[in-house]
Protein backbone atom coordinates (compact mmCIF):
# COMPACT_ATOMS: atom_id res chain seq x y z
CA UNK A 1 0.00 0.00 0.00
CA UNK A 2 2.86 2.40 0.84
CA UNK A 3 4.71 1.79 -2.43
CA UNK A 4 1.43 2.16 -4.35
CA UNK A 5 0.85 5.55 -2.71
CA UNK A 6 -2.31 4.56 -0.88
CA UNK A 7 -0.95 3.81 2.58
CA UNK A 8 1.20 5.08 5.42
CA UNK A 9 3.49 2.90 7.54
CA UNK A 10 6.30 3.06 10.04
CA UNK A 11 9.05 0.93 8.52
CA UNK A 12 12.53 -0.02 9.73
CA UNK A 13 15.55 1.29 7.85
CA UNK A 14 16.24 -2.20 6.53
CA UNK A 15 13.02 -2.05 4.50
CA UNK A 16 12.60 1.63 3.74
CA UNK A 17 16.21 2.59 2.95
CA UNK A 18 16.26 1.07 -0.54
CA UNK A 19 12.72 2.28 -1.28
CA UNK A 20 13.64 5.83 -0.25
CA UNK A 21 16.77 5.73 -2.42
CA UNK A 22 14.68 4.60 -5.41
CA UNK A 23 12.11 7.33 -4.63
CA UNK A 24 9.35 4.71 -4.40
CA UNK A 25 8.32 6.07 -0.99
CA UNK A 26 8.88 9.31 0.92
CA UNK A 27 9.27 10.30 4.55
CA UNK A 28 6.31 11.94 6.23
CA UNK A 29 7.43 12.25 9.86
CA UNK A 30 11.18 12.71 9.56
CA UNK A 31 12.63 13.19 13.03
CA UNK A 32 9.72 11.58 14.89
CA UNK A 33 10.87 9.44 17.82
CA UNK A 34 11.60 5.87 16.83
CA UNK A 35 9.63 3.00 18.28
CA UNK A 36 11.82 0.41 19.93
CA UNK A 37 11.43 -3.32 19.82
CA UNK A 38 13.40 -6.39 20.79
CA UNK A 39 14.23 -9.31 18.54
CA UNK A 40 14.74 -12.74 20.08
CA UNK A 41 16.16 -15.81 18.37
CA UNK A 42 14.97 -18.95 20.14
CA UNK A 43 16.28 -22.39 19.33
CA UNK A 44 16.31 -25.78 21.01
CA UNK A 45 20.02 -26.42 21.43
CA UNK A 46 23.36 -24.94 20.34
CA UNK A 47 24.65 -28.49 20.04
CA UNK A 48 22.28 -29.33 17.17
CA UNK A 49 21.98 -25.89 15.59
CA UNK A 50 21.58 -26.17 11.83
CA UNK A 51 23.89 -24.11 9.60
CA UNK A 52 20.86 -22.23 8.23
CA UNK A 53 19.72 -21.18 11.71
CA UNK A 54 23.28 -20.23 12.70
CA UNK A 55 23.61 -18.11 9.54
CA UNK A 56 20.30 -16.39 10.25
CA UNK A 57 21.32 -15.55 13.82
CA UNK A 58 24.68 -14.25 12.59
CA UNK A 59 22.86 -12.07 10.03
CA UNK A 60 20.56 -10.64 12.73
CA UNK A 61 23.55 -9.73 14.89
CA UNK A 62 25.53 -8.29 11.97
CA UNK A 63 22.66 -6.15 10.69
CA UNK A 64 20.96 -5.22 13.97
CA UNK A 65 21.46 -1.50 13.27
CA UNK A 66 19.44 -1.97 10.04
CA UNK A 67 16.35 -2.67 12.12
CA UNK A 68 16.24 0.86 13.51
CA UNK A 69 14.61 3.79 11.79
CA UNK A 70 16.91 5.51 9.31
CA UNK A 71 18.05 9.07 10.08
Amino acid sequence: AVVQGVGVARLPGLLCGPLLAQKKIRLLLDGAPAASFTVFAAYVSKKHLSPKVRSFIDLLVERRSDFTDSD
